[in-house]
């Protein structure tokens, strides 16, 4: 077998899919790697589901961290699995998604061919908790700046979760790992727009990884968690301006950007107050009181709006629904 050079991590602190994905893993052909499961101080039951599978593959590392960091700064965690390993190449993986068996030997054919790229990404499917496929973007663009990947997920031109991607340990060192969103909240996104440099984010042709959306996971969580999204859904639009001022100056862009973290609260089902709606408006620096107006009329009031058709299926009314048929639209 060849030394090592991709480091297939997996933070591990839910059980519900965990011997599924470890079950992928396990399907997984080829040489080069190297699995690492890290047990974030989570439910018993972690360690009784792993043991099998170390038996079964003794190459395997397992190691339990005493302390959970992950409830409170998971990005912190995730780069503390990282520092752990040692390889040139790092696969975040998760704990309740899946790979396909060709998974790794398609990334060895990808640095082959296209060997001048910092990431790498497979194709995405989207399943529920019973693995039905529900959507995802097997295809895609086979090379993606960071800004173009930054402006299709605002526009929403295609789904993205931290577990399609492959990316080099020098890129993560050079800019000091994942940065520290709540929650992590968006912090795979600008982790990926730095680490691909100008290269840019190349599409591994070939098989595709399936991410699970479920209430178990921080995706499909409320709460507490979803305070968390929401402010580093905020961070990242002005991170991400910041990296790109010129091309991020359009009021259209920025428009869409507010569309964005809007839809962020109806997927969460959650309604900003109206204090908070306008502190939202000035963290984000929109520029222009029309501009400033517009902003405020679709985090308070289309947001409710949007809520009340889309997720609760009952017509909308009351004072957001009258604000926002006063204010102007977009």
């Amino acid at each position: 077998m060849s030394a090592a050079k991709l480091a297939l991590i997996i933070p591990a602190w839910k059980t519900s899919f965990l011997q599924k994905a470890l079950e992928s893993v396990e399907r997984q052909t080829g040489s080069g790697f190297s699995v690492y499961i890290f047990d974030d101080a989570g439910p018993a039951g972690i360690s009784e589901i792993v043991s099998p599978f170390l038996k079964r593959n003794p190459e395997w590392s397992y190691h339990g961290f005493s302390e959970n960091m992950g409830m409170e700064n998971l990005s912190a965690h995730w780069n503390r699995c990282i520092q752990k390993t040692t390889e040139d190449w790092v696969w975040l993986f998760s704990d309740d998604d899946e790979m396909e068996a060709d998974c790794i030997p398609a990334f060895f054919r990808a640095i082959e061919s296209f060997p001048n790229h910092q990431v790498y990404r497979f194709g995405l499917s989207i399943m529920d908790e019973k693995g039905q496929i529900s959507g995802g973007n097997v295809s895609s663009p086979e090379i993606i700046s960071g800004f173009d990947f930054g402006r299709m997920r605002f526009f929403r031109e295609f789904s993205s979760a931290a577990v399609e991607f492959i990316f080099a340990r020098k890129a993560f060192e050079s800019f000091g790992g994942f940065p520290q969103f709540p929650a992590a909240w968006c912090a795979d996104d600008a982790a990926w727009i730095s680490f691909s440099g100008e290269e840019g984010i190349r599409l591994i042709p070939g098989p595709s990884v399936r991410w699970r959306f479920s209430p178990s996971g921080i995706s499909g969580s409320g709460g507490a968690w979803t305070k968390k999204k929401t402010k580093a859904a905020i961070l990242f639009i002005c991170w991400f301006n910041d990296r790109f001022p010129i091309e991020s100056a359009l009021p259209s862009f920025r428009a869409e950007q507010v569309i964005w973290l809007r839809l962020q609260f109806v997927h969460q089902y959650y309604l900003p107050g109206f204090a908070e709606a306008i502190g939202m408006v000035f963290r984000l620096k929109i520029p222009g009181l029309s501009s400033k107006l517009r902003a405020f009329q679709d985090l308070y009031c289309l947001s409710y709006v949007y809520a009340c058709k889309v997720v609760k299926k009952a017509p909308p009314k009351g004072f957001r629904l009258w604000l926002s048929q006063i204010l102007p639209a977009f």
